[in-house]
């Protein structure tokens, strides 16, 4: 939960996981298991050459896929309310074409209730050095080696706006680059509901990136209307 850019915290390391590797889009393969109540597990399996603005199924023949898996606990703390908690693991071969290394990385997310009008939350992100794309200077520049996220969204935080939002979160990056500094953002975000299908949203960042060494500050504004 909270990791919609059209609804809560605006900026995309909130809302994204930059320490994961997708492959573009492509045909692929998802299923769940619900053992119980409590216990889900996940699995995925997708062409790890998808292009994102192209269809092309003959990149299957290349037999390099992408397979991901993730164990899900749903649980209720007493004093607390509910939560969910989540460990995964992806994995995408060697890429011919792409001269693209194998790698493999760890995620790591829980939302957990505290209390009736708050819920905290937690994402950590680790990939292995290997899965760099080296061909592509950029990218491997800026690529995220590890990511951890945190912060809290609070509903009706004022007691006459029950149906406000509210949050505050912080995120760290460690980049893959040796020579980049570790990255640093923290946003605060207020949602105004205005009537039953549109709300207004105000929000500050403070950004410090692996490749600009100065703090940049960034007001944003978003006005939304549900059809």
């Amino acid at each position: 939960r909270i990791n919609s850019s059209s609804l809560y915290f605006m900026n995309y390391a909130f809302s994204d996981n930059p320490a994961v590797f997708f492959p573009g889009n492509g045909l692929g393969l998802h299923t769940t298991w619900d053992f119980s109540k409590r216990w889900s597990a996940s699995f995925g399996i997708q062409n790890a050459n998808g292009v994102k603005t192209e269809f092309d199924p003959t990149t299957l023949s290349q037999g390099e896929f992408w397979f991901a898996g993730q164990v899900n606990l749903r649980t209720r703390i007493r004093g607390l309310g509910e939560g969910t908690y989540r460990l995964g693991t992806w994995w995408v071969m060697a890429r011919k074409e792409a001269d693209a290394r194998p790698g493999v990385g760890t995620v790591l997310s829980i939302d957990q209730e505290l209390g009736k009008k708050v819920i905290g939350f937690l994402r950590y992100e680790f990939q292995g050095e290997d899965l760099l794309t080296p061909e592509v200077e950029f990218e491997a520049l800026t690529a995220t080696r590890s990511s951890l996220r945190l912060g809290v969204g609070i509903t009706g935080f004022f007691r006459r706006l029950p149906d406000d939002y509210m949050g505050v979160a912080l995120a760290w990056g460690d980049p893959a680059d040796s020579l980049a500094k570790d990255t640093a953002v923290g946003e605060v975000f207020y949602r105004l509901q205005i009537g039953s299908a549109s709300h207004l949203s105000a929000s500050l960042q403070v950004i410090r990136s692996s490749t600009v060494y100065d703090t940049v500050y960034v007001l944003g504004l978003r006005y939304r209307i549900e059809f």
